[in-house]
């Protein structure tokens, strides 16, 4: 999977990477992907119970919608 320019690396370039992962929204399904350091994906289809992930989508989702835009029609609405 290629890096969009909605996928985040923390401490290089503005992109969310913590250690091993990288992390963005795929604009068809609005879900979170996160590839792995390995290139394995991993879909988050909910981000009910996890707070870290709400809080990249949040950041990732404000870059790629706005903020007025953020948990309508997304992961983040009804836990926003």
């Amino acid at each position: 999977m290629s890096i969009t320019k909605h996928s985040k690396v923390y401490e290089s370039e503005r992109l969310l990477h913590t250690r091993y992962k990288v992390y963005s929204i795929d604009p068809s399904t609005r879900f979170l992907v996160i590839v792995r350091e390995d290139d394995s994906e991993e879909v988050v289809t909910s981000l009910a119970g996890n707070k870290e992930h709400q809080k990249i989508y949040k950041e990732l989702a404000t870059d790629m919608w706005g903020a007025s835009s953020v948990g309508h029609g997304d992961l983040l609405e009804g836990l926003v």
